[in-house]
């Protein structure tokens, strides 16, 4: 029975070679040296990640927003939408949290996807309340066949009535740095 199995393995190790050298005399007979071949996998990996998109509408979404807001300032925002589409239009509609308002108060808006154009929104908008608040933006495509894809896309803001700014503890002499946030504990129920 030992040599039975000696044989089949024998057998599939030959096997195995012939189809290496198969591939073997497919493959080009050129050299490419390491450092390109790292920059040439990098490149298709970095244009891979940023062509994938989940399924939807083929829209992307940029803003300029920096992410901090203090309750009542106005942030200046410029939306820009791009897409690759050669006809049909683009609805996008705003839908802010409570807590946001937004100048102009038009919040539904209309594209021709007949440009290559980028389609930029500027708007202001103002927290009314601390807290985390959304701009909530509905994105649809509607092409010349009738058929309609959806993307949704948020910008959060993060509101608070004080700027969180990196302070210095008396009592550290040691060069330590902390940064010290506010917080607010729950009421105990007891």
């Amino acid at each position: 029975m030992t040599n039975t199995r000696i044989k089949l393995f024998l057998a599939g190790c030959l096997v195995a070679l012939a189809s290496c050298d198969k591939n073997k005399a497919e493959l080009p007979n050129k050299k490419i040296p390491i450092e390109a071949h790292a920059t040439s996998l990098q490149k298709k990996h970095s244009d891979q990640a940023q062509s994938y998109q989940k399924p939807g509408a083929n829209v992307r979404f940029k803003h300029n927003y920096d992410g901090a807001t203090a309750v009542g300032a106005i942030e200046d925002l410029k939306l820009t939408f791009s897409e690759q589409y050669t006809s049909g239009q683009l609805y996008i509609r705003l839908k802010p949290d409570s807590g946001i308002t937004i100048e102009p108060a038009t919040q539904e808006f209309v594209f021709s996807l007949d440009s290559t154009q980028n389609h930029v929104l500027e708007l202001s908008a103002r927290a009314t309340s601390a807290g985390k608040q959304f701009l909530n933006i509905f994105a649809s495509v509607v092409d010349e066949s009738g058929r309609v894809s959806n993307r949704v896309f948020a910008i959060a803001f993060y509101v608070d009535e004080k700027t969180l700014k990196q302070t210095k503890v008396q009592g550290l002499d040691r060069g330590e740095k902390v940064i010290i946030l506010p917080s607010e504990e729950p009421e105990s129920r007891l």
